[in-house]
């Protein structure tokens, strides 16, 4: 789901992005042994950090993107 990213300014209202815990929605790049991965509820659970990507640019993505308060949060 796309990200509302504002220009020059804090959004007015929090981004909220909900991971949704469903393995077929997944690339299963999160296992050392992808044969025999943990479980994605588990892992997403555990997780520290996060990657972003920034995908569906006809030419290289180049700028600054900040974030403010930062939160992961488990349904746990």
């Amino acid at each position: 789901q796309p990200l509302e990213i504002t220009d020059g300014t804090w959004s007015a209202q929090p981004s909220r992005v909900d991971l949704v815990a469903d393995e077929d929605l997944w690339h299963c790049s999160w296992s050392i042994d992808p044969a025999d991965p943990a479980r994605l509820h588990r892992v997403l659970s555990g997780a520290v950090s996060y990657g972003i990507s920034l995908v569906g640019f006809s030419a290289e993505v180049r700028g600054r993107l900040s974030m403010d308060e930062f939160e992961i949060r488990s349904p746990d």
